[in-house]
C-alpha cells in the first residue's frame, strides 16, 4: 500500500468512475471493525466478490507487523488500481465509506490549512484567489 499525501487523493480518483473505500481509523485494534462496516455498506451496491477484491489491499496492509505497531490516526483508500493510506495528525470519527468517490471531508480542514491563498480581487459576481 502506497503512502499518500493529504492533496494526492484529489489526484487519484475523479467521482463516480469506479468504487472507492475511505477507512479512517483511529487505532489499528479497531480496524476489523470497520472492515465489517465497510462489507455491511458495500452489500448496498457490490457482489461478495467486488468486495472482496475492494478490501483485499486492506486484508494484506493489516497482516503487518508495521501495521499492529502503528500509532495515531490513519486514512485508508482503495480504488480500482490503487490502494494507498495516509498518516492523519489529529483524531476523526472512525468510519467506512463505500461509494463512487473518496470521503474526504475530515481532510478538508488539513488540507486548506496546507495551502493558505490570498483573496485578490473581490467583486459583485466574482472573485479571484491566489
Amino acid at each position: 500500500m502506497k503512502t499518500i499525501k493529504p492533496h494526492d487523493i484529489f489526484r487519484i480518483a475523479q467521482p463516480g468512475t469506479s468504487t472507492c473505500l475511505t477507512i479512517y481509523v483511529n487505532k489499528p485494534t479497531e480496524i476489523l471493525s470497520l472492515i465489517l462496516e465497510a462489507k455491511r455498506v458495500g452489500n448496498v451496491d457490490l457482489n461478495e466478490k467486488e468486495i472482496s477484491q475492494l478490501l483485499a489491499p486492506v486484508f494484506n496492509m493489516i497482516s503487518t507487523p508495521k501495521w499492529r505497531a502503528s500509532k495515531g490516526t490513519t486514512g485508508i483508500f482503495v480504488t480500482q488500481g490503487f490502494a494507498g493510506l495516509m498518516k492523519i495528525p489529529f483524531q476523526t470519527k472512525n468510519l467506512a465509506v463505500v461509494s463512487k468517490s473518496f470521503h474526504v471531508k475530515p481532510l478538508l480542514k488539513w488540507i486548506q490549512r496546507e495551502k493558505p491563498f490570498l483573496l485578490l480581487q473581490l467583486g459583485s459576481k466574482k472573485s479571484t484567489l491566489f
